[in-house]
């Protein structure tokens, strides 16, 4: 009988605390993951951030997720259909951190939940994480995550992605706020009118 390498849960918080110290940086790279999803627009809300407890959601229009890119893709760490092709359809070279980067800012909250409709499909997917069940587990593999298939919602685009982390651990400061809003404008990865 054969055995296999296991990561303990203790290793989620420790990657993206050392990835990604800054709460601004975590957000930065949920946007990376919609450019790099050759997204046109992407809206970045900030809910109730100045106080514990509020909402980060990252909405674009890219072109969303299977429940197989959630699979074997999206919830895979270190993992990434970036590493083979390095240039979108809208060739736009791809600049997402394999994964690691996005844990950060999913675990800035108590919960997380992803919400997908892919181009030229009828359905949408989502997926909920409650990042308290990895504290009572052992080892990663040992929680349980159910991707949901509905029928497509009325949605602002034929396609495109929400991620949203609830019930922040902590407030955002002022200073991570600014420092958010200069990244997405000099590193160019979205114009300002497409940031609010």
């Amino acid at each position: 009988m054969s055995e296999h390498l296991r990561f303990s849960t203790g290793i989620l918080s420790r990657l993206g605390e050392e990835l990604n110290p800054n709460a601004d940086q975590g957000i930065i790279e949920l946007v990376r993951n919609s450019y790099d999803a050759d997204a046109v627009k992407c809206r970045v809300e900030l809910l109730d951030t100045d106080k514990p407890g509020g909402t980060v959601r990252v909405t674009d229009d890219g072109v969303g997720m299977t429940r197989e890119a959630l699979r074997d893709g999206w919830l895979v760490l270190g993992k990434s259909g970036k590493q083979m092709v390095r240039v979108t359809e809208r060739k736009r070279r791809v600049i997402g951190n394999k994964g690691l980067g996005r844990l950060a800012a999913l675990r800035l909250g108590e919960t997380t939940k992803v919400t997908t409709w892919p181009k030229g499909s009828r359905l949408q997917y989502s997926l909920e994480i409650n990042w308290s069940d990895f504290d009572t587990a052992s080892v990663v593999e040992e929680v349980p995550l159910e991707i949901q298939q509905l029928k497509r919602e009325n949605r602002p685009s034929e396609n495109g992605t929400i991620v949203e982390v609830h019930r922040l651990h902590d407030k955002l400061t002022r200073m991570e706020v600014k420092r958010l809003a200069r990244a997405l404008v000099r590193r160019r990865i979205l114009r300002l009118d497409e940031c609010r």
